[in-house]
């Protein structure tokens, strides 16, 4: 699971992923939530600094690991931690 929010509304929205999903494909389905999904950048917090991400590469390969297991080893639910992107809108005219 992927947490979605949207730093324009302050909405959240949470989405199953698979592993093999690139950025690209989350936002896509994303577009069920927000019909502007596409015109956002997408960022994650990594490191204290929020980062753009590569939306051709998984949320792995953008240094955003799925820590679902180790939560879950020590007891904790799983849903208790979820990744979290951040979306920012880019004023890029895309719907007039």
């Amino acid at each position: 699971m992927v947490k979605v929010v949207n730093m324009l509304t302050k909405t959240e929205d949470v989405i199953n992923t698979c592993q093999e999903e690139t950025i690209n494909d989350i936002r896509d389905r994303y577009i069920e939530y927000n019909a502007h999904g596409k015109s956002y950048t997408w960022k994650a917090l990594i490191n204290d600094e929020f980062f753009p991400l590569d939306m051709d590469k998984t949320l792995e390969q953008n240094n955003v690991p799925d820590e679902s297991e180790k939560f879950s080893s020590i007891g904790i639910d799983e849903d208790y931690y979820i990744p979290t992107l951040h979306i920012y809108f880019n004023d890029d005219l895309t719907y007039a």
